[in-house]
């Protein structure tokens, strides 16, 4: 936003709901123009609160009905990697998934969940774990190679999970792609520089920001012709990034 010569302020919550709402409050006292927000889940009360104070809002990452908002369309790129799996041939799949209760990872889930029906593919609930979406949880996917039948592909709602889960199973002698594949989402740069690099589905994020910024600046800027003109919620698709972690399947494992 420098080119349009404003200031940039960044305010970091490390998913402390309280903390968000206090940085929101004090970024209105300090009369700032508008404020971009990635919240931190369904119980954050930003959305309500931000209805109170008299300041732009783009919300990015997570679509909000009746808001401004620039997400990815996370249904379509769960799809993208159930399709991608079993379009390999994979019919006993892992699903390593994220807060359920996060719009985004629900959404990834739904897709992923759905498009292998398409496929005739069910994902047992024994194959399905929950945890918060970081490293350690990855780990845990030691838990599926002590499972009958044994899934040969892993499905993971964010690159980090993936990475632990790759992590652990190279630990375990377990070969990544040869004896389990795995999928990520989000293309977080060190995706690329994993040895295989892990196939993911990518955000466009720059696409997503570009989008947010000509948004707020439009409500700024616009505020009166905008007044009486219905909320939008712009969603952008995301992209499959097909890298060395996942591969056909070449014979059925037990």
């Amino acid at each position: 936003m420098w080119d349009k010569e404003y200031q940039m302020l960044l305010c970091i919550s490390e998913r402390d709901l309280e903390r968000e709402i206090v940085q929101i409050e004090n970024l209105a006292r300090r009369q700032v123009d508008g404020i971009l927000m990635v919240y931190q889940g369904e119980q954050s009360k930003a959305i309500q609160f931000s209805k109170s104070i008299p300041i732009p809002i783009i919300f990015v990452d997570r679509p909000i009905p009746g808001e401004y908002s620039v997400a990815t369309d996370n249904f379509s790129g769960g799809q993208l990697a159930a399709r991608h799996l079993a379009e390999l041939g994979h019919r006993c799949i892992g699903m390593m998934c994220g807060e359920a209760e996060i719009r985004n990872v629900a959404e990834r889930m739904d897709g992923f969940l759905t498009e292998l029906r398409r496929w005739k593919i069910d994902v047992h609930p024994d194959h399905i774990l929950h945890g918060r979406q970081e490293l350690q949880f990855g780990l845990r996917v030691e838990e599926f190679l002590t499972k009958q039948p044994r899934p040969t592909a892993i499905f993971a709602t964010n690159d980090i999970v993936a990475v632990g889960a790759w992590l652990k199973l190279l630990e375990r002698g377990c070969r990544v792609p040869e004896d389990m594949s795995i999928i990520g989402f989000d293309n977080i740069e060190m995706s690329r520089f994993l040895s295989p690099p892990l196939t993911t589905v990518g955000q466009a994020t720059r696409e997503i920001a570009a989008k947010a910024v000509e948004l707020l600046l439009q409500r700024i800027n616009e505020s009166e012709q905008l007044a009486n003109i219905k909320p939008a919620n712009v969603v952008i698709p995301p992209a499959i990034h097909i890298r060395g972690s996942t591969a056909a399947l070449l014979r059925e494992r037990g």
